[in-house]
């Protein structure tokens, strides 16, 4: 063909000078197109890198930084989403979905060896539900939880489920003071776990280093003096015994409330995990360089919800200069298209069942209503019957029957299910106002008064929004839309 032999015989200053001195049409239109791409390789060139070029290159910063270990935080006894709304997170058994998909995803990074999986605190402060925690991070493979506030209210309780489950509970100092010698195992300051089981330390392997974990308050002192030696003196010698030192402190704000904490930390341990800021929903699965407050590199804790990793620079440098480049948090929250690992839930099922059996023997024998401290629908209905028939074909109506459907009807959804059980903590499935739901006095009031008085002053008549989130909160309702959700159960 004529292009082709043109191009293959002639060398490319030829080839421009024949072009330019009368090629024909159809040669010169077919060598500009056969030029095109040359051109427009050309012009991307001298554009710099392309969205391909800088992903690959994202891909291999990220190649740089190796997971420490995963962590959790504040289950405060949130053990499943109910189902009450689309798009709700979190729940154990999706929450061990996404630890097992972070561990093996991780896996090659780290060695082949699983990293490890740490809980911050705050299960629970029920000891039948802070035990059902307990039992699922012992399926999941924790590696210790640190003591929080919760667990501190549970005290003894929780030390025996945490014992008989097998996984450490960290505190620094234990209690009553620290060991006066520091063992490969971190030293129990007491020896009889059963009654005393927290341990000021653990020790574990990640990412080819020894990482030492310890669990403080807000108001930790490094200074204080205790009777086996100062805790910085403490500090300073499990620094012979890791590469990093990292420390989970138990407060809702590290530049407030935990500042103080960090100020006496501050040299001594190489990354603290705290809360930084809990006014805005976390960005999901993006890594952000720690953040450095008082001198001490800080990552946020994993709100529930989400579970936390830490990442460090594949060049990891304990200089403290280089801490915030050294260490990386990034939160990935647990979707609700996620599946639920099977042994998980069979154990939260199994919680939920033995719990409602319970509540509904305990209640079994109760056929009278008795005396109750607010008026239930019927009774407004005497007055206001034709709001009271719209409400019954409303959502918060049959908002109990939903819970017995789904085999939920347990102290923690009936809180928000029945305003029966809200007001007498029973639930007595054989009296007709137990099922009533979320009714009149849930919204407006006790409405004693007003049925006595018939006195508008004596009923809120406008129902705020912060009311309707006492149950629509972030976690079992998180699109929650006040007018939106009004117009849903409009009923006046």
């Amino acid at each position: 063909m004529c292009e082709k032999s043109a191009l293959n015989q002639t060398r490319p200053e030829e080839g421009r000078e024949i072009a330019t001195a009368g090629m024909s049409e159809a040669c010169s239109k077919r060598g500009i197109v056969l030029l095109l791409p040359v051109l427009l390789i050309l012009l991307l060139a001298s554009m710099g890198p392309s969205d391909s070029a800088r992903g690959q290159a994202g891909a291999l910063r990220e190649k740089e930084r190796q997971p420490l270990f995963l962590y959790t935080n504040d289950t405060e006894g949130y053990l499943q989403a109910c189902g009450c709304t689309a798009s709700q997170v979190g729940g154990l058994a999706k929450r061990a979905t996404l630890i097992q998909q972070l561990q093996e995803k991780s896996r090659d990074l780290s060695q082949g060896v699983l990293i490890p999986v740490i809980d911050g605190g705050n299960l629970s402060d029920d000891p039948e539900v802070s035990r059902a925690v307990l039992e699922s991070m012992r399926l999941i493979g924790y590696k210790a939880v640190c003591l929080g506030k919760r667990e501190r209210e549970l005290q003894t309780n929780f030390l025996v489920s945490a014992s008989e489950c097998g996984i450490p509970v960290v505190a620094f100092p234990a209690a009553g003071g620290v060991g006066t010698t520091l063992s490969d195992k971190g030293a129990a300051v007491h020896p009889d776990r059963r009654t005393e089981g927290v341990t000021p330390y653990v020790l574990f392997r990640a990412a080819g280093k020894t990482v030492a974990l310890i669990s403080v308050s807000p108001t930790f002192d490094a200074s204080k003096e205790l009777p086996g030696g100062s805790l910085r003196a403490f500090l300073k010698e499990l620094r012979t015994k890791a590469d990093f030192i990292v420390a989970f402190c138990q407060t809702d704000n590290a530049e407030t409330a935990g500042k103080g904490a960090l100020d006496s930390l501050a040299g001594l341990v190489d990354l603290v995990v705290s809360g930084v800021d809990g006014t805005h929903a976390p960005e999901s699965g993006v890594s952000h360089p720690a953040t450095m407050i008082s001198g001490v590199a800080v990552v946020p804790r994993a709100p529930r919800g989400y579970v936390g990793m830490v990442e460090i620079a594949a060049n990891a440098s304990a200089t403290a200069s280089e801490r915030s480049a050294t260490f990386f948090g990034r939160l990935e929250r647990i979707s609700e298209n996620l599946p639920a690992n099977d042994r998980v839930q069979e154990l939260v099922s199994g919680y939920y069942r033995q719990q409602q059996q319970r509540l509904l023997e305990a209640s079994a024998n109760l056929r009278e209503e008795g005396a109750l401290n607010y008026e239930p629908a019927p009774k407004c209905a005497s007055c206001h019957e034709e709001v009271v028939d719209r409400w019954r074909n409303t959502r918060h109506a049959r908002a109990a029957r939903t819970l017995e459907t789904r085999s939920r009807l347990v102290p923690a959804c009936l809180k928000c299910h029945s305003e029966f059980f809200r007001r007498t903590a029973t639930f007595a499935p054989k009296t007709e106002v137990a099922w009533h739901g979320v009714e009149c006095a849930t919204c407006h009031g006790d409405g004693v008064l007003h049925s006595a008085l018939r006195d508008k002053a004596s009923i809120q008549r406008k129902v705020p929004e912060a009311d309707c989130r006492r149950c629509h909160d972030r976690e079992n309702d998180p699109h929650f839309n006040y007018a939106v959700y009004l117009e849903k159960i409009r009923h006046w």
